[in-house]
């Protein structure tokens, strides 16, 4: 079992007031982010009516994006903190009856097989030893052959170094 370190620890007791509007500014790229990670798995034949598997899901941000495009599919959200799910199911309202919410870790989550797996800026919460054991018990929930869409974040965590990456990349959209 994975367990949590303390930099999850505290996300998952912080409210997560200004969440939405906080990451934004702060994650190189995000707004080219969230909208694409629906077109890569449709793009790789994922079914109009897929089951989809979004590990990070509070926030909610990606789930709407996905649900927006596309209006068959289901999705289970995982996400270690309940205040976190709440947003996501403010975030999901009037669509919110498309997603199972599961409070934990991907060992938490329904073994599947699901149709696609959703990953986007949830790792950094991870000691690096076991982003590789999250990622492969999250690909072994995956049908054989579907997509799995990750996306990672790292950046320096000082303010003055943080504040220069940001500068250099704006919202260009690393890669």
């Amino acid at each position: 079992a994975i367990m949590p370190t303390p930099a999850m620890a505290l996300s998952m007791r912080a409210p997560p007031l200004g969440y939405c509007s906080l990451t934004t500014p702060n994650v190189v790229g995000q707004k080219n982010v969230l909208p694409n990670p629906y077109s890569v798995a449709a793009a790789t034949s994922v079914a109009a009516t897929a089951r989809v598997l979004v590990l990070g899901a509070g926030g909610g941000m990606e789930l709407r994006a996905m649900a927006d495009a596309q209006p068959g599919w289901r999705f289970v959200g995982v996400d270690p903190s309940g205040a976190m799910l709440d947003l996501a199911r403010q975030v999901m309202a009037g669509q919110g009856d498309r997603v199972d919410w599961v409070e934990g870790l991907i060992d938490a989550a329904p073994a599947g097989p699901f149709d696609a797996g959703i990953c986007l800026l949830t790792l950094h919460f991870l000691p690096a030893p076991e982003r590789l054991a999250t990622l492969q018990a999250l690909h072994d929930r995956l049908l054989p052959g579907a997509p799995l869409v990750i996306g990672h974040h790292s950046v320096a965590g000082a303010a003055p170094d943080r504040a220069r990456m940001l500068a250099r990349f704006g919202d260009q959209g690393a890669a």
